[in-house]
C-alpha cells in the first residue's frame, strides 16, 4: 500500500482528503504545519505528499524546497492543492519542485487520475542516489536528535534488513539497543520506508515487559532507531 502524506492546516479539509485517498486504498498520513511535515517526513518518507500553499509558519513552498533538498525527497511526487490561483503562486510552486498544481475546488476523479499517474511514474524511477555510507561499529558516536548522542559497544545481531548494536546514551549513561538499516538498502526509498514502518511501529508499543522505545533517527546517509535495554 502506497503512503501519501498530507499537508493542511485546515482538520475538515484533511479529513475530506484522507477520505478520498483511503477509499482508492492508499494510506495516509498527516502533518498540519509545514514544520510537522519536515518531522513525519524524517520518519516515514511517503510515496507522495500533498501540500497547502498558504499555512502559519513554514508555508508549502518553503516545505517543497526542503523536501527537495533532502535525499529521499528528490524522487517522489510532491503536489501542491491550493485556493491561491494567480499565475505567480502556480510557477512559484513548479519552480520549488513540484510535479503539479491543482486547484481547489477540484474534480475528484481528475484528482485521483492525477495521484495515480505520479505515481505511477514515480515508481519506475524509485531507486535514489547512492549515499556514502555511515560506518556503524564498536566504538563509533552517533548523533540522534535535539543534540543527543549515542556510543556504540558492542554487535548483538544481524540478518534482514538490518544490523543491532548494544550501546550508551551519553547524556546519562542509559543502556540501549540500536538497530540500525543496513547500507545495501539505503539507495531505494521503499525499503528505507519499511524500515521506518518497522522502527515507528517498534518504539510506539507500551508494555512493562517490552523494551521502552526512545527515537527514530534517519539522515542523508543512514537510518536506526534506539530502544531501552533491560
Amino acid at each position: 500500500m502506497q503512503t501519501i502524506l498530507i499537508v493542511d492546516d485546515d482538520p475538515s479539509f484533511r479529513l475530506m482528503l484522507r477520505q478520498i485517498l483511503e477509499r482508492e486504498k492508499y494510506h495516509v498520513i498527516e502533518a498540519n504545519s509545514g514544520e510537522g511535515a519536515l518531522k513525519v517526513f524524517r520518519t516515514t518518507v511517503p510515496d507522495m505528499a500533498i501540500l497547502d500553499v498558504h499555512m502559519q509558519g513554514m508555508n508549502g513552498f518553503a516545505v517543497c524546497k526542503m523536501l527537495r533538498n533532502d535525499p529521499y525527497g528528490g524522487s517522489i511526487p510532491i503536489i501542491f492543492l491550493s485556493g491561491m490561483i494567480g499565475d505567480d503562486d502556480v510557477i512559484h510552486g513548479l519552480q520549488e519542485g513540484a510535479d503539479d498544481y491543482i486547484l481547489k475546488p477540484f474534480n475528484v476523479k481528475q484528482f485521483t487520475a492525477r495521484i495515480q499517474a505520479h505515481l505511477a511514474r514515480a515508481k519506475r524511477n524509485s531507486r535514489i542516489p547512492t549515499a556514502i555510507e555511515k560506518q556503524f561499529h564498536p566504538g563509533v558516536i552517533i548523533d540522534g536528535h535535539g543534540g543527543e548522542k549515542y556510543k556504540i559497544e558492542s554487535r548483538l545481531a544481524s540478518g534482514g534488513m538490518g544490523v543491532i548494536f548494544m550501546g550508551e546514551r551519553l547524556s546519562d549513561h542509559l543502556r540501549v539497543v540500536i538497530k540500525t538499516l543496513n547500507s545495501s538498502f539505503l539507495n531505494n526509498y521503499k525499503d528505507i520506508q519499511r524500515f521506518l514502518r518497522e522502527a515507528n511501529a517498534t518504539i510506539s508499543l507500551k508494555h512493562p515487559h517490552i523494551a521502552e522505545g526512545i527515537e527514530v533517527v534517519r539522515g542523508e546517509s543512514y537510518c536506526f532507531f534506539v530502544m531501552s535495554f533491560g
